[in-house]
């Protein structure tokens, strides 16, 4: 059953097809992650919405299958990231932003070395992306350094 759409209500009793089509229907669901709405939703309608908890999204019913909802997710993420590079002279950054990112922009912040160093973005994923410093005299990377930078990340 779609949606009946809006009802305004007066002093009434709420019936079992009222709930079903005013109410059920035309919430957004929350649930635990896409195996319990699928249990809980064998046959969902076009347009329905739900919330999954273990991928922290919304997502609507197209009519065939459940998708991200894009306008209910961040368009973008910041952050600071302020630490030591790993031997291999990268540092990972965990973005948050629930998808890979299609650009992420750095921001140097007061390194000791920064005339120095030259930081490139690597490996970006759904969860995470690599940032390898380099240095600028030689292309070597610079492993076990202090690096520190602003970032965003762009859907």
């Amino acid at each position: 059953m779609a949606g009946l759409g809006r009802k305004t209500w007066t002093n009434e009793v709420l019936a079992q097809p009222d709930l079903q089509g005013y109410l059920q229907d035309q919430t957004v669901m929350r649930f635990a992650n896409a195996a319990a709405r699928s249990a809980a939703i064998p046959a969902p309608t076009e347009g329905m919405l739900s919330y999954l908890d273990d991928q922290d999204r919304y997502e609507g019913y197209t009519g065939t299958v459940w998708t991200a909802v894009a306008w209910l997710a961040p368009q973008y993420v910041r952050g600071a990231a302020n630490g030591t590079t790993d031997g291999s002279g990268v540092y990972t950054v965990t973005h948050g932003l629930g998808v890979q990112p299609t650009v992420v922009l750095l921001t140097p912040l007061g390194s000791a070395i920064q005339h120095l160093a030259k930081y490139v973005v690597t490996a970006i994923s759904s969860t995470q992306f690599q940032v390898v410093m380099y240095n600028t005299t030689n292309g070597a990377t610079i492993g076990g350094n202090p690096i520190a930078f602003g970032w965003v990340a762009h859907r």
